[in-house]
């Protein structure tokens, strides 16, 4: 009766494939899968026992519907535009932009195929039996065609760079792309279906890989379809998606696909076809006879040939015969037919029908590939089953040896397993199988560097929890249990998993338990955590979270838990149970009053683990912190290193002072006094180091080599620890935990129209036309950063474009209205080689305004030269020359001076003439709000100046200026002597901070209408955003307004700047008309 897999009786094909019912419709009659129920007495004899039925001979095709598959139809080639090749350039491009995905593959392949197939449902359902192999399949795709760009890099001499995506089962194309297209065109993917992919492609690219460099792989992918890595994704894989499509609809509308067709309607009146067929497949194979019982084979032939019938003359289709495909595949499953036994029968197939026609060789191959593309379709229900199950015999193999099982008792489980997938499509683990494959997972991961406790794992069974309320109960005792003992425990809570081939399961929004909000200012700063920023603003809009009135840099975010199919649901927990840190340092006591603190518990919320084919995308887990993790989140997120290089005296306007390798132990030094103070776990980066190798003796010791990432681990912590010079391997061991797309941003980019798909500079440009091009001519990369660092600063209200000088053309500049130029001298008065592509073009007026391109430009060099900015001042006049108009004075950035001081000078200018982007009608302009409270007595000098002291400028001389008064040297001699405890000798630095004389801050105050007592009275500055009201950032620390006027604020009006201050004043409606005109003529001396 057949092979038995589980209990009671198994399906045979016989009882899958009734004579007189369908198998995929159920009705009886005639089968739309199986081909019409032939009448014994109709089928002829032929082959061994007669001559070869000849092509003459065969019956015409008007007996049978012709095939729906049209060239015009399938194809639709118009609609894949040819992009011009990838240049060289390009290539390191794409490439470049390709191994920087590759550490988070996880995460932007599931942000692309879930946006890929919820945008289209259609994707979702031809493709929905292999749902869960879709990121893995695709990343092979892009994978391989990446690495046919330039075959001569591809020799590596480390390990780090893998085309293995973390699946169970290998699955690997011969390296051939083309081979993948063509399994995906076959179960119905069309070049439409790859232009939506390329889509989500690049909005997974520019969402979810946080290694993408904004100046490169971002700047590339705003450049949408002109962009390499757009180009690139049309040229190798949509073309070669036409190309492929094209191949087989013209190999199926070929005379020799007539003669299958034709051939296929004469299978059902052979009567020997189907006893020969399944005689040569079952000697060939005896493997495969158990799974056919002797009463099949009475009607097996039978309806074999009927298939054959339907499926050859059908072709390849793939419409709504694809459906009856796949509805004969799931009762193939039932039968419990092995995957492999269609590539068996498929080499006989030819064969047996060579014994009954003649068969020109075109069309054997022909037949192959025909019978080979039902079998793709008809067999995945069966092979995605078995890849399952080879899943979850890897890791109960693992299992067996973690917990010493006996051969018979794996043997034993692994029969268990296979009978529930067989009945449900899934199995279930149980509580002790979840614990041990957590804790192998962590001992798995190759990023972490705190293995060497992964067997002191307390992993928490939570799968019952069924609502959201119950999920977030059970994350205030995850908390608990945390910080519940002596030292930090380490912790993992998992919840329900996901069920096969379900989209998302259940998961949460946040990617750690205690994130902090980061709010987006006016003027394009974030207070608190930028890394948050549109986290914050998702909770705030979507699910109503109000943040505290007086916001700050610390506010805890809610957490936001999600169930299929359900909407997401909110929570915030009491501020206990984070467990916040206050940081102090032991030498310096100003460090406190910076304001600064940190969580205790790393919760992570974003890793899927999978053990044995079961994705837990729910299970939160915790560790302890180094205390680098901590520092490099202040230093990089909050930047917080200005503020404490003030602190410990530390210069820190340029690069070349080293101050951040100054300042970074010092922020560690805090994070790890203030933690222990409050005797809770942290550990240091040195600590750590020795930890990790100490885990790898002991993993030697136990026969297991341990994989490791060198950038997460000798690289993270720095050359001074001893694992910095330790060779380490990077491969992939199961279980394991993987990154996951965040559910939030793919829907929320789903949602958008047209009009919100856009960057916020676009909406604002339909009521300010202003566009910004950044040029940059660098050959040590001075002007690159700086230049990018003007990016930023204008980045939220303007979004420029940065681009080499040497590349623009005559088409570029009109795009734009204004020209910021950042451009250095090379060698004798020469352009650097990315600037001697540059031209001064005739097309100088915008098109969007119809006036003259605006420009700037701010030239590097040395004094010591004597061609000090030679190219700077030759791009200054050039554009000059050309028509445009300068709306800032050159300024010029001396190395052999404060290169730094002249960037603050430049981008102030630019700021006073570009001034705020104006914001669109409808959306709320945040206001800024200044209020006096009470007198506090006397002045008190601002915490910044602490260590200072006052001196007496003796002498100020002007040496050296030019013509246009932009560039000038200056002696100014300082008198010292008075100051008290400075210590000062020769050749030492000063810090200067300039005052404003009282008298001229209580004159202002007194035009201002200010009262003298007011003058000391308490600053508070507010931003109003609609009905919230937050601190604002102004960039300084003043407890009073005599103390921001006094050491904080230039209240000195330049003469070259008070005509364009009167103009903005007007602007703003400070000023009449008659009032500014007056002004303007009284002129410049007189005010």
């Amino acid at each position: 009766m057949g092979p038995c897999h589980g209990k009671g009786p198994q399906p045979s094909v016989g009882d899958a494939l009734p004579r007189k019912r369908c198998p995929a419709t159920g009705s009886s009659g005639d089968c739309p899968v199986m081909g019409r129920g032939m009448d014994p007495k109709e089928r002829v004899a032929g082959g061994k026992n007669g001559k070869l039925v000849s092509v003459s001979e065969l019956p015409e095709l008007g007996e049978v519907p012709p095939s729906p598959i049209t060239l015009a139809d399938m194809l639709d080639i118009e609609k894949c535009p040819l992009r011009k090749p990838l240049t060289a350039e390009d290539i390191v491009v794409v490439k470049g932009a390709w191994n920087r995905t590759i550490a988070w593959k996880d995460a932007v392949m599931e942000a692309m195929v879930y946006k890929w197939t919820h945008e289209d449902p259609e994707i979702y359902d031809i493709l929905q039996v292999q749902f869960d192999e879709l990121p893995h399949d695709m990343f092979q795709l892009i994978d391989l065609s990446v690495r046919s760009l330039d075959r001569r890099t591809e020799v590596h001499h480390r390990e780090s760079y893998t085309s293995r995506f973390p699946t169970c089962v290998s699955r690997d194309y011969d390296g051939s792309p083309s081979e993948i297209i063509s399994h995906y065109t076959i179960m119905g993917v069309r070049p439409k279906h790859w232009a939506e992919l390329k889509d989500a492609f690049m909005f997974a690219m520019k969402t979810h890989n946080p290694y993408c460099y904004k100046e490169h792989d971002g700047a590339d992918l705003d450049l949408g379809e002109t962009g390499a890595i757009c180009r690139f994704f049309h040229v190798h894989i949509l073309q070669r998606s036409h190309d492929v499509l094209k191949k087989i609809v013209e190999t199926l509308e070929s005379p020799d696909a007539l003669i299958m067709r034709r051939q296929a309607l004469a299978t059902g009146r052979i009567s020997e076809f189907g006893h020969d067929f399944f005689k040569k497949l079952l000697l060939a194979h005896p493997d495969l006879v158990d799974y056919f019982s002797k009463s099949d084979m009475d009607h097996l032939p039978l309806h074999f040939m009927s298939m054959v019938e339907t499926l050859g003359t059908m072709g390849v289709s793939l419409r709504d015969d694809l459906r009856l495909l796949a509805r004969l595949g799931h009762v193939h499953r039932a039968a419990m037919i092995p995957a492999d036994a269609y590539a068996k029968a498929g080499h006989l197939f030819a064969e047996v029908l060579a014994m009954h026609f003649e068969m020109p060789e075109r069309v054997k191959e022909l037949w192959h590939f025909s019978f080979m593309a039902w079998a793709t379709v008809i067999s995945l229900p069966m092979t995605v089953e078995e890849r399952f199950f080879a899943d979850a015999e890897d890791f109960f193999s693992e299992l067996a040896r973690e917990l010493s099982w006996s051969a018979s008792a794996l043997q034993l489980r692994l029969a268990q397993i296979r009978s529930e997938i067989g009945l449900c499509g899934t199995y279930r683990h149980t509580t002790e199988e979840i614990q041990v494959g957590a804790r192998v997972a962590w001992r798995n991961n190759p990023k972490c560097i705190g293995r060497i406790a992964w067997d002191t794992l307390l992993v928490r069974d939570c799968r019952h929890s069924a609502t959201a309320s119950e999920v977030f109960e059970e994350c205030r005792q995850h908390l608990k249990i945390a910080v519940g003992g002596d030292v930090i425990q380490s912790v993992m809570t998992v919840f329900s998993p996901k069920k096969p081939n379900e989209r998302w399961g259940l998961r949460f929004w946040n990617s750690q338990f205690c994130r902090y909000a980061g709010y987006r200012q006016p003027d394009g700063s974030v207070l608190g955590d930028p890394a948050n920023a549109d986290f914050t603003e998702e909770v705030m809009t979507k699910l109503g979270w109000q943040p505290p009135k007086q916001r700050t840099r610390f506010d805890p975010l809610p957490l936001v838990v999600q169930f299929p199919d359900e909407d997401p649901k909110m929570c915030e927990f009491d501020r206990e149970l984070y467990c916040e840190v206050p940081l102090v340092h032991p030498q310096y006591a100003g460090f406190e009053r910076l304001g600064l603190k940190w969580t205790a518990i790393p919760a992570i919320t974003s890793f899927n683990m999978n053990l044995g084919g079961i994705s837990y995308p729910c299970c939160p887990f915790n560790g302890w912190f180094v205390e680098l993790e901590i520092a490099r989140n202040l230093m990089e997120r909050y930047e917080v290193g200005p503020d404490v290089a003030r602190l410990i005296g530390v210069d820190a306007s340029k690069d070349s002072t080293g101050w951040r390798d100054r300042v970074m132990p010092v922020v560690c030094e805090a994070v790890t006094h203030s933690f222990r103070g409050k005797k809770l776990s942290i550990v240091d980066r040195y600590t750590v180091s020795t930890q990790f190798l100490a885990h790898v003796d002991r993993e030697k010791q136990c026969g297991r080599e341990v994989p490791a990432q060198w950038s997460w681990i000798g690289g993270w912590v720095g050359m001074n620890c001893p694992v910095w010079h330790y060779e380490m391997r990077d491969f992939y061991l199961r279980p394991q935990y993987h990154y996951q797309s965040e559910r939030w941003r793919v829907e929320e980019a789903m949602m958008r129209t047209d009009r919100d798909m856009r960057s916020p500079s676009d909406n604002a440009q339909e009521h300010d036309p202003r566009r910004v091009l950044i040029l940059y001519a660098s050959t040590t990369g001075t002007s690159l950063h700086y230049a990018k660092a003007m990016a930023k600063e204008l980045g939220l209200g303007y979004q420029p474009q940065v681009m080499e000088l040497g590349k623009v053309s005559e088409e570029t500049f009109p795009r734009f209205t204004h020209v910021l130029c950042f451009v250095s001298t090379f060698a004798d008065g020469e352009a650097p080689k990315n600037g001697t592509g540059f031209q001064s073009h005739g097309r100088c007026v915008s098109a969007a305004t119809g006036h003259p391109i605006q420009y700037s430009v701010l030239a590097f060099g040395s004094s010591v030269y004597p061609a000090f900015c030679a190219f700077g001042k030759f791009v200054d006049k050039a554009f000059e020359a050309a028509g445009c108009k300068r709306f800032v004075p050159i300024v010029f950035a001396d190395e052999c001076g404060d290169q730094a001081a002249a960037f603050k000078q430049f981008l102030g200018g630019v700021r006073n003439e570009l001034g705020p982007r104006p914001v669109p009608p409808g959306i709320s302009e945040p206001v800024l709000e200044a209020a006096l409270g009470p007198a506090s007595g006397k002045a008190e000098p601002p915490p910044e100046i602490e260590g200072h002291r006052q001196a007496r400028v003796v002498e100020s001389e002007l040496l050296v200026s030019d013509a246009a008064g932009s560039k000038f040297t200056r002696r100014i001699s300082i008198d010292v002597s008075g100051c008290e405890g400075s210590g000062y000798r020769t050749g030492w630095h000063l810090s200067v901070m300039p005052w404003n004389p009282e008298e001229e801050v209580m004159q202002l105050a007194r035009a201002l209408g200010i009262k003298e007592e007011q003058v000391h009275a308490q600053l508070e500055v507010s931003v109003l955003e609609g009905q919230s009201r937050y601190p604002a950032s102004l960039g300084f620390k003043a407890t009073t307004l005599y103390a921001a006027l006094r050491y904080h604020l230039d209240i000195t009006v330049r003469s070259s700047s008070l005509p364009a201050i009167l103009t903005m004043m007007h602007s703003a409606g400070a000023l009449t008309q008659e009032e500014y005109g007056e002004m303007m003529d009284v002129g410049v001396d007189a005010l």
